[in-house]
């Protein structure tokens, strides 16, 4: 998916194989990547390699903004390992959630890797809509907050 050659990059369930394939072709690159797998580990890998692969493939990819689709109360995504590897590999990257747990507060509150989100909903939670606009190759972030 892509606007004015500003791609947007769907990571869906993408594993390892599919790194090495892009490798060999020079791989994908992206202003904004929706994190496979939820931020989560992919197939059965285990949380070091989890690491590994949120490192591999955001190198590859480069994006200034990572999205993750989450449950805001199950599943503890993202995982920490995953977050913590995408920053190591991509400089002045940003995430956003679509909806944001109440353990991420704290994060966003100070990492400024986490400054697209707002925290002063609901005690806890922010969680609303996410519409990315873009105009003439720009991107406009909106995020609407639920009532």
């Amino acid at each position: 998916m892509s606007h004015q050659r500003r791609p947007c990059f769907l990571g869906g369930d993408i594993e390892f194989a599919c790194l090495d394939d892009w490798r060999t072709r020079g791989g994908p690159r992206a202003h904004i990547l929706v994190f496979p797998h939820h931020g989560g580990l992919p197939g059965d890998a285990s949380p070091n390699e989890a690491a590994l692969f949120a490192h591999q493939l955001a190198a590859m990819v480069q994006p200034e903004i990572v999205v993750f689709s989450i449950h805001r109360k199950r599943f503890g995504l993202p995982r920490d390992e995953i977050v913590r590897a995408v920053l190591k590999a991509v400089a002045n990257v940003r995430f956003l959630c679509t909806q944001l747990s109440a353990r991420l507060v704290s994060a966003v509150a100070q990492q400024p890797a986490w400054s697209l989100h707002r925290t002063n909903s609901a005690p806890g939670y922010a969680d609303g809509d996410i519409q990315l606009e873009f105009d003439q190759g720009a991107l406009n972030l909106q995020i609407f907050k639920s009532i």
